[in-house]
């Protein structure tokens, strides 16, 4: 099988784009952007040909100097990666790993191309059929197979079967659209806005609303503060330093009895989180974890309060399993 050189770039978001650039000038024809790792960093991966690598060894690294330089970033901050790789079909094999995954009872997430019947795929004790929602994996994030993205979900399919009754729902940083297309689903009165600052990002969107014929949902790229409040339910699936950023404008689209649900976290930036929208009179209602990443149920105006141990508490959830496991608190 024919081989390849993997460049691969970790970076803090801001300095997306200037790496990105630095692998084009370099030669590569192949960039796509992987998920992020666990500290929170954009990370990029090229593909470039084997005898390359000298060449590559040394202007990269010149690249990453300025880039940290232009950025102020630390060292530790930055990283680059050369690894040889052997081609396989990736188009064919990527289809075999995209099984469907099932959310609860109430929602299964699945490829467009996925065609064989998806009744073994239904919980052993559903009351009802679930609804399906179809997204492929694309350009913009969001598959349901990342934990933010599943956690978010249980999250909305929770309340969902607890009869939460919902009008107004925002999807900030929609990425694919999966969460207000899933909230259209379950529920289909209700107007959604789905937002994100990146043009091909509500393309996306809207193409998979398309997939699933799905009216009362808009995906635009409408700044926050122009949005009419208030909102039921809102969803930000960001970075943390957007996420703090952000908490004063989300609290103006809040009314008494709002529910927030916040991801994109690693579970030692939770208590971070919890404790600054704290200050903007969100009160922890839910804390669930998987994978080191973490996603938090707020409820606005709240009354109750919680001991920070409660609050602190999480439930794992195993990505193969529908049950909840809460972990142990520590002594």
């Amino acid at each position: 099988m024919d081989e390849y050189l993997q460049i691969s770039i970790s970076v803090p978001p801001p300095a997306l784009e200037a790496a990105s650039s630095a692998l084009f000038e370099a030669g590569t024809t192949s960039l796509w952007e992987d998920i992020p790792d666990n500290r929170g960093r954009a990370v990029l991966r090229a593909a470039f040909r084997p005898q390359e690598a000298m060449r590559l060894m040394v202007e990269l690294p010149r690249a990453l100097i300025l880039i940290r330089e232009v950025f102020s970033l630390d060292e530790p901050l930055i990283s680059l990666e050369i690894e040889l790789k052997t081609q396989v079909d990736y188009s064919q094999k990527f289809r075999l790993d995209q099984i469907p995954i099932v959310i609860s009872e109430d929602l299964i997430i699945a490829p467009t191309f996925y065609q064989e019947p998806l009744d073994k795929f239904f919980p052993p004790k559903a009351t009802r059929e679930p609804k399906v929602l179809r997204i492929d994996p694309g350009a913009a994030f969001g598959t349901g197979r990342h934990p933010t993205s599943f956690l978010c979900l249980k999250l909305l399919t929770r309340l969902k079967a607890h009869g939460k009754k919902l009008n107004r729902i925002l999807d900030i940083g929609a990425g694919s659209g999966i969460l207000s297309l899933a909230s259209s689903l379950l529920f289909p009165e209700a107007v959604i806005i789905g937002i994100d600052n990146d043009p091909d990002t509500i393309d996306v969107a809207n193409e998979n609303k398309e997939i699933n014929h799905l009216e009362g949902v808009s995906f635009s790229a409408s700044p926050l503060d122009s949005l009419e409040a208030p909102f039921d339910l809102i969803f930000a699936n960001i970075t943390l330093g957007t996420l703090l950023e952000l908490s004063g404008s989300i609290e103006k689209l809040a009314k008494k009895g709002t529910i927030l649900i916040l991801s994109g976290i690693l579970e030692d930036q939770a208590k971070e989180t919890i404790k600054i929208y704290a200050m903007h009179n969100f009160v922890l209602k839910s804390h669930l974890g998987q994978n080191e990443w973490s996603a938090l149920e707020f409820i606005y105006g709240s009354n109750s309060r919680r001991s920070p141990k409660e609050l602190l508490r999480v439930i794992v959830l195993e990505p193969s399993l529908e049950t909840m496991v809460p972990k142990p608190e520590e002594s």
